[in-house]
């Protein structure tokens, strides 16, 4: 009778700690189906499975996975899944992994090739037409192919301006709003 009376509380530390380590495993799971519901590109940190700073081909290929799964389950066209990109477009110094930097450039390349074909394919549209819409390059300013929040207002302030110039310029050549000339 001593002995099991001894052990008891070990054996509820155990359950505890069980317990304890299915919560947090849950949690974990729950985190990343929260952020695979969402739209855009999914953050390095639940890319990275196992916290180890960097992310591994199969932590890629499986969050993808999840995620194409989970879209189709809610009903979305997996239009261009063919053409994602792999692990190793990704990796541009071709060691087996990728750090937080190779897959923010990554991501932000995949973006740019989506932009890219809409706007070959005519689905652009906005004031004045096509030719008014800033490209990534306008707002690229040090041309690293990387777009930091600087870059992002300074080529909205450009835009601004170049959109001010235009209407100043049409007004002064009696066109009205209806009227605005491209260029």
């Amino acid at each position: 009778m001593k002995t099991f009376y001894r052990t008891l509380p070990t054996r509820q530390a155990s359950a505890f700690l069980c317990a304890t380590a299915m919560t947090l495993f849950i949690g974990i799971q729950s985190l990343q189906a929260e952020a695979l519901a969402q739209c855009g590109p999914i953050p390095f940190h639940v890319y990275d499975i196992d916290a180890n700073g960097f992310i591994a081909p199969d932590e890629f290929h499986t969050l993808r996975s999840q995620r194409m799964a989970s879209k189709t389950a809610q009903g979305y066209p997996m239009r261009g899944a063919a053409s994602k990109a792999d692990f190793t477009q990704f990796d541009t110094n071709q060691d087996g992994q990728l750090s937080p930097d190779e897959l923010a450039f990554g991501q932000q390349r995949q973006m740019q090739k989506r932009w890219d074909m809409r706007q070959s394919q005519g689905m652009r549209q906005g004031m004045g037409g096509a030719a008014n819409q800033p490209q990534f390059e306008d707002f690229d300013r040090n041309k690293d192919g990387l777009l930091t929040p600087d870059e992002f207002s300074w080529g909205q302030q450009q835009q601004m301006q170049k959109r001010w110039d235009m209407m100043r310029q049409n007004q002064s050549m009696g066109m009205g709003m209806n009227e605005t000339r491209s260029g």
